[in-house]
């Protein structure tokens, strides 16, 4: 997929589930015709359209921010190889499960109280997730534009660019363009 290209939008029938291998998404839910709230930032080895299964249909717009690859995994087919196969059943669980788990360490985020502690916590979990896929977490491209950090985390573009000028005045950060290095990481987590 390139930039900007909408993978699938709310409301379309639900078929496939899909596994990013390269790249990242945004996922968003518009609010109303001018307003956009951001779900996730789906990235390498993450699911998307889960949220489908339930619905039928696709309750979120899922579009890339970088040159993305995705697998497209027929759910009926996922369904049917793991009613045959106890291990992929149980891979397919423990995918769902950690999908789940992640978007709600994303809600947690909401509930950190100031501006410059919600963007600390953000940059210091998007270093997690590259640790995790094992991609370098001291320094990172953000794809996402600071209105999406906004969108994600209930803050204007405004106060999310106030907050990563204070966190880089205390020495927390660096940025250059829109590549973090991360200077302390325990600032940052706290």
């Amino acid at each position: 997929m390139q930039p900007r290209q909408v993978l699938f939008r709310a409301g379309q029938p639900f078929a496939n589930v899909y596994l990013v291998r390269t790249g990242y998404l945004k996922t968003v839910r518009h609010t109303d015709t001018t307003h956009e709230r951001v779900l996730h930032f789906p990235m390498m080895f993450d699911w998307v359209g889960l949220e489908g299964i339930g619905l039928g249909k696709h309750g979120y717009d899922a579009v890339a921010l970088t040159h993305t690859e995705l697998v497209a995994l027929p759910f009926n087919g996922l369904l049917d190889a793991a009613r045959q196969d106890a291990q992929i059943e149980r891979a397919l669980y423990e995918a769902f499960s950690l999908a789940q788990s992640a978007h709600e360490r994303d809600a947690d985020l909401m509930t950190v109280i100031g501006a410059e502690q919600r963007v600390g916590r953000f940059l210091a979990l998007q270093a997690h997730r590259h640790a995790r896929r094992g991609l370098p977490a001291g320094a990172f491209e953000l794809p996402m534009t600071r209105r999406d950090i906004g969108a994600f985390l209930g803050l204007s573009l405004e106060t999310v660019s106030r907050a990563l000028s204070s966190l880089a005045a205390r020495g927390a950060i660096c940025i250059d363009r829109r590549t973090v290095h991360i200077i302390d990481a325990r600032h940052l987590a706290a």
